[in-house]
């Protein structure tokens, strides 16, 4: 059904237009994207966009509004990090999701797993890369980005 679905919105785009895909990694959860997709993704030309610590804190929390609204699904959601950290630490993550301190969990979410693990993946991914570094990610700026990218890469 992954395949499928990934197929279904593959077919939509049109091949004559650029597409901007996120390709941290070859997994979605539990699921592969298919070895041929995902080849392709890392022979094509890399954009690597960053900012600011504080920022990015600051997307994520309104980016994922259905994670704060629902801090059952969050703590279910922070346990499956327990193979990766110390119990301390997924209980002070709890705690913050409890108390509603959401830049601060993300802010030590960015940090303590998913930079971590997104530059292991990456040092092992050898590429030329285009560079951005944004100074926040306000909606503006997302798209006055996303229009310099179109414009350099179509």
């Amino acid at each position: 059904m992954f395949e499928t679905k990934i197929a279904e919105t593959l077919n939509k785009l049109d091949p004559k237009k650029i597409t901007f895909v996120e390709a941290e990694s070859s997994k979605v959860g539990e699921r592969l994207i298919p070895p041929s997709l995902w080849a392709s993704m890392l022979a094509a030309p890399r954009v690597q966009i960053t900012a600011k610590l504080e920022a990015r804190s600051r997307f994520l929390c309104r980016a994922y509004t259905n994670l704060t609204q629902d801090k059952i699904a969050l703590g279910v959601l922070l346990d499956r990090l327990r193979p990766y950290h110390a119990r301390q630490l997924i209980d002070r993550w709890q705690l913050l999701a409890q108390t509603d301190d959401w830049e601060i969990l993300a802010e030590e979410l960015i940090t303590e797993h998913y930079d971590p693990r997104y530059t292991k993946s990456a040092s092992a991914k050898k590429r030329e890369v285009f560079c951005l570094k944004l100074l926040d990610l306000e909606d503006d700026t997302l798209a006055k980005t996303a229009a310099e990218l179109h414009a350099k890469f179509s």
